[in-house]
């Protein structure tokens, strides 16, 4: 079975070359790349670092990032994952409910609003 990565990097294989490093086995590489987490994603067009993802991606954003480097652009680094967006929209819509728990504390309740639609928007970016 594939993974989402490797069906994008298939994708793109004529523009894009996929290189995984296993940081268990291959520590020094993964120091060198300076990836303190994983997974992280680095992309990486003519010697230069286009960008830097730490955390799972779903397809979508997959080929937006990999469509991206083929083409020379930036992907949108504004752009948010799916599970950051759903924590953001999960803590937005507790802040917001606790406002209206707290005899309508409606100022509460707004920044409630504002974290779901950071979260929300910013992986809808990811989406276009």
């Amino acid at each position: 079975m594939q993974t989402d990565l490797a069906i994008a990097a298939e994708r793109y294989a004529d523009s894009v070359d996929l290189i995984i490093v296993n940081v268990a086995e291959d520590y020094e590489t993964a120091s060198t790349l300076a990836a303190r987490a994983t997974p992280t994603l680095i992309g990486v067009r003519d010697g230069e670092e286009r960008f830097r993802f730490i955390g799972r991606r779903i397809p979508g954003e997959l080929d937006h990032l990999f469509a991206a480097l083929a083409t020379g652009g930036m992907p949108d680094e504004e752009a948010v994952g799916l599970q950051d967006a759903l924590i953001r929209l999960g803590a937005g819509a507790l802040v917001a409910v606790a406002g209206l728990m707290a005899d309508m504390s409606w100022p509460l309740v707004l920044v409630g609003l504002m974290l779901a639609m950071w979260g929300g928007f910013g992986w809808l970016r990811t989406m276009r």
